[in-house]
């Protein structure tokens, strides 16, 4: 692998784009066959349609407010009107991602690996996965604003800062009603951006007090979201204020998905994550996220010109994953859904790098935690290795899994249906 990755003859660029808007159109129809072929029908997860359709009906509850505008404006229609919202929040997606790995040539080549990464927009349409969560929101949340925040890198425009700065304060004022993880998924690379607009315009110390008070606004407004988490009570009520077409893609009309979760002790959502790691194969996360440092690695060494093995071992590469997976592990801890947090992990640090938008830790920290590690690194590995060990099977065979594959989804079946018929006749 050369060390210089910009250094691919440019007739390349014109194959990998090829290859990219091939991959974004095959996205595209497979989530267009999961949406709107039958719109009145589910054909992704219940729980997930359930968690939208939380509503205000019984009083106020965290992530009520999109359940509560479906039940006022399409009651009966709730299926439709949340497959239309799954359509256009994916195609938004495969849109924002594009332009995100295809505006810069000197990043182009990446445009592959960030495509057809298992956490990429490839593989969340072949899998019907990702796109029809409440979190989906989020991600286009961040892709506009990172888009704004280049072009007012470029220009430095007094408009552009101040519409990318509102559009935080108006994504921060909202986003947590639909979900109140907003902050997890969102706050750190919205705090990067305020760092480098404001300081820009005003200097450092008021930088630093904007982030403060941007910090101190999400931290009370997901404290006030968990105090109205809700209970079981609360999630019968809701449950009965849904119509019956609704209700109806539950197992025997029982409460469930989202709706149940809201009635669930702290210790009850634990026990899930818990559950996952003793049942052996939880450590299986580690291999995607694994991959995600080294796909969002080469695009960090390719967008900074550096030999790969140095961008992998760069402190200010290291420590912002390190930052992001921490920011994502209260969700880790919270909830089983892991592969929603690692596709998490992969979205927002890859759109640190590609906006140019990595935190520089202070260089004293820096120094401090390396000379810490090195010192202890031996035996910070040895107890990592032992509770991944402790905690990790390898099964004689037949793992299975969620979510389709490359081989068992929408478009291959209805490509296969197509060639029958046109056999017979």
């Amino acid at each position: 692998m050369p060390n210089n990755p910009t250094q691919k003859p440019a007739k390349y660029d014109k194959l990998i784009i090829l290859a990219v808007l091939i991959a974004a159109a095959v996205a595209v129809t497979l989530i267009s066959l999961n949406t709107l072929v039958k719109p009145d029908e589910l054909t992704w997860t219940p729980w997930a349609f359930y968690e939208w359709m939380i509503n205000y009906q019984a009083g106020f509850v965290r992530r009520g407010l999109v359940g509560e505008l479906v039940q006022r404006f399409y009651f009966n229609h709730e299926a439709q009107a949340l497959n239309y919202l799954a359509f256009f929040s994916g195609i938004l997606f495969i849109g924002f991602s594009i332009q995100q790995i295809l505006i810069n040539p000197q990043v182009r080549q990446t445009a592959l690996l960030y495509s057809f990464a298992p956490t990429g927009f490839f593989w969340i349409a072949v899998a019907n996965e990702y796109y029809f969560r409440k979190e989906i929101l989020f991600y286009l949340a961040i892709f506009l604003v990172s888009a704004l925040y280049r072009s007012w890198y470029s220009r430095r425009s007094k408009w552009l800062a101040i519409l990318v700065l509102g559009l935080i304060i108006l994504f921060s004022s909202v986003l947590p009603f639909v979900h109140e993880a907003y902050p997890f998924f969102c706050g750190l690379i919205f705090v990067s951006i305020i760092q480098k607009i404001i300081t820009a315009n005003y200097g450092k110390a008021k930088a630093s007090l904007a982030i403060q008070v941007f910090i101190a606004a999400n931290l009370l407004m997901f404290v006030f979201m968990s105090i109205n988490k809700g209970n079981v009570l609360i999630s019968q009520q809701i449950w009965a204020s849904l119509s019956v077409d609704a209700r109806h893609f539950s197992n025997n009309n029982q409460i469930s998905g989202g709706i149940a979760s809201i009635g669930w002790s702290l210790l009850g959502g634990v026990a899930l994550p818990v559950h996952a790691i003793l049942s052996g194969m939880g450590s299986y996360y580690l291999f995607p996220l694994l991959l995600v440092y080294l796909i969002t690695g080469y695009i960090y060494a390719s967008l900074a010109e550096q030999p790969l093995f140095v961008a992998y071992t760069k402190p200010v590469f290291i420590s912002n994953f390190v930052l992001v997976f921490v920011g994502f592990l209260p969700l880790f801890m919270l909830g089983w859904d892991w592969g929603r947090w690692i596709v998490g992990i992969f979205v927002v640090l890859s759109a640190l790098i590609y906006s140019n938008l990595l935190i520089e830790l202070p260089q004293q920290t820096l120094i401090a935690v390396t000379g810490f590690l090195q010192k202890r690194l031996k035996a910070i590995f040895l107890i990592a290795i032992l509770l991944i060990s402790l905690v990790t099977k390898t099964p004689e065979c037949c793992i299975s899994g969620s979510g389709a594959t490359l081989w068992d989804n929408k478009l291959v079946t209805l490509l296969i249906k197509t060639l029958k018929n046109s056999g017979q006749h």
